[in-house]
């Protein structure tokens, strides 16, 4: 397929307009913009980043999958960036076009797992971007959903781009996507440790000090791009470890999964924004954790373990969150996951996060909608059953 840059169609008379890219060269150039963008508003996180986005695109697009990159241009520089991609796939009543966030939309078991996506925009022009984008997609034919995908309540995306659409006569689907776990940090960790529960500062205490007693405890940091193989192994091995003794299904049995990470590490590590530790016990790794640090803000992202006895995965966010408070860092975000977890032993925040299916059929989106309340009819019949 080739790739074209479309012409400007929202173009306005105060020089302000959107530009539509396809072409995968003119992504690459966009680096330096987005970042900067990025950098200049605090609601970011490293999942917004170029790196990000850019990386899972080389290794997670099909070959059914078009950039869809629209860039507001005001006085021919781009101040804004709308991440989407376009993906088409084929139904029983023909071919359909489906507009997602670029991160998004891949197999789930070797997901990426890409939360709190949004426009990437300054603040000056994010209400242009807004008016600009909702004339786009009220003008183009060519699409038949707009699926976002773990939306943040107070995104861009969510509280403004939404609602928008939905006054516009466009029908929408929204669901509960999963919850996200921020831990708000102190200054000093004896501080946030007493504001957990009695048993799980017991527990953090003993599992640290069974370590210490059991051998010579030390850890591995890992700052330059020539760790990343060797650190991505290791953790690979820990991981694939864990989830073969749980039963689980690891995303580091998929290549392309590893391939994306190690790509993305080689980019970032030298930008400082990655914490890689490998814990050691008499030194074997029994631990690997592979933290972004970004703005002030540390994301807990992937981690492997191998010890039977005692939890190597508590002790290395033990020492993780641990420096974390020593350095100044607003909080320690445990991301993804599931009400009733350890990450609420830990005194996480839970935030919700969305799901909302955009419809340009008003006829499909009244076919879904009634979908999804079969579907929770159905669950609550299955939880009435088990409770």
């Amino acid at each position: 397929m080739e790739s074209i840059t479309e012409p400007n169609r929202n173009e306005t008379s105060t020089g302000r307009g959107l530009k539509v890219i396809t072409d995968g060269a003119e992504f690459s150039r966009l680096q330096h913009t987005w970042n900067a963008i990025v950098s200049s508003e605090s609601r970011y996180t490293i999942f917004s980043t170029w790196e990000w986005a850019y990386c899972w695109w080389r290794h997670y697009a099909e070959s059914t999958d078009e950039l869809f990159l629209v860039t507001l241009e005001v006085d021919g520089q781009p101040c804004g960036v709308a991440p989407f991609y376009r993906h088409r796939e084929d139904r029983n009543d023909g071919s359909a076009t489906n507009i997602l966030l670029l991160g998004t939309g891949g197999d789930e078991w070797d997901e990426v797992t890409s939360i709190y996506l949004d426009l990437i925009v300054r603040d000056e022009y994010r209400e242009t971007f807004v008016e600009l984008l909702v004339e786009r997609f009220q003008q183009d034919p060519e699409w038949n959903t707009l699926e976002l995908q773990d939306l943040y309540p107070d995104s861009i995306l969510h509280r403004e781009l939404l609602p928008r659409l939905q006054s516009k006569g466009f029908l929408q689907v929204t669901r509960n996507s999963g919850y996200s776990f921020p831990i708000s940090l102190e200054r000093c960790f004896e501080t946030y440790l007493a504001r957990l529960s009695k048993n799980r500062k017991k527990a953090i205490r003993q599992n640290r000090a069974r370590f210490e007693r059991a051998g010579h405890l030390s850890q591995v940091a890992l700052t330059e791009p020539v760790d990343v193989d060797w650190f991505l192994d290791t953790l690979r091995e820990l991981h694939l470890h864990k989830h073969d003794r749980e039963r689980g299904e690891s995303a580091f049995a998929s290549d392309r999964f590893v391939e994306f990470h190690r790509e993305l590490l080689t980019r970032i590590v030298p930008k400082g924004w990655v914490d890689l530790r490998i814990v050691c016990l008499d030194g074997r790794p029994i631990s690997a954790l592979y933290n972004y640090r970004f703005d002030n803000w540390i994301y807990s992202y992937q981690s492997g373990h191998q010890y039977d006895r005692w939890s190597p995965g508590l002790l290395a966010d033990t020492y993780a969150i641990t420096e974390a408070c020593e350095q100044g860092i607003v909080c320690y975000d445990l991301l993804k996951g599931e009400p009733g977890s350890f990450k609420n032993s830990l005194d996480a925040d839970q935030r919700e996060l969305l799901g909302v299916v955009v419809f340009a059929s008003k006829a499909e989106a009244i076919g879904q909608k009634m979908l999804e309340k079969f579907r929770q009819v159905r669950d609550l019949a299955i939880a009435s059953r088990q409770s």
